[in-house]
């Protein structure tokens, strides 16, 4: 399931505009709200070897963010936060996103793929990291999980990551997002 803001896209978990502290965790998962706009890196993204997020869209990141503690952010707020988290982890990072997006990025290359269940070309935006890379949006998934013991993902919706990865830190502004993936892994409170 795609976590969506665009219409017949999947679904918006419901969210809080209120901020929340708590850590959530097992032996395969670290999860909890954090709003990339902040311009905080958590102490927990340290155990990151790699970055794979699918931010959202333009057209979408308002529907994304309208009942949550970045309501008054814009898109460019979110996309000085990811640079920020970045340049600061300074580890492999796979982001996918437009062309458009990639460009504002600035990464170090960009690696065309098919965006797999959408039957679209998309690009992944490559810091850190000169190898191959496979031509599918999943091809890369499982990449990333295959070759990386801690996978950061710090805009995972529902947690699709985990699909593909051993470990993961797994961060959303939607404490809805949050709340499911704390139920689904049966995650326990810090």
């Amino acid at each position: 399931m795609i976590h969506s803001a665009l219409a017949g896209k999947g679904g918006i978990c419901p969210s809080s505009d209120k901020k929340n502290e708590r850590r959530f965790y097992n032996d395969r998962i670290i999860t909890f709200q954090h709003d990339v706009c902040d311009m905080t890196v958590p102490v927990e993204f340290q155990l990151a070897e790699a970055i794979h997020v699918v931010i959202p869209w333009t057209a979408g990141y308002n529907k994304f963010v309208e009942h949550t503690i970045a309501k008054n952010t814009s898109f460019m707020d979110y996309l000085n936060g990811v640079k920020r988290i970045i340049d600061t982890l300074n580890v492999p990072t796979f982001i996918l996103s437009g062309k458009q997006i990639a460009r504002t990025l600035k990464p170090t290359r960009q690696h065309d793929v098919y965006m797999s269940g959408y039957g679209v070309r998309s690009v992944y935006s490559v810091w850190n990291y000169d190898g191959l890379l496979p031509d599918s949006s999943n091809g890369i998934e499982d990449f990333v999980g295959e070759n990386f013991n801690w996978v950061l993902d710090f805009s995972c919706g529902y947690g699709e990551v985990m699909e593909h990865c051993k470990k993961a830190v797994l961060t959303d502004v939607n404490t809805g997002c949050i709340n499911y993936i704390v139920n689904k892994y049966g995650l326990k409170e810090v």
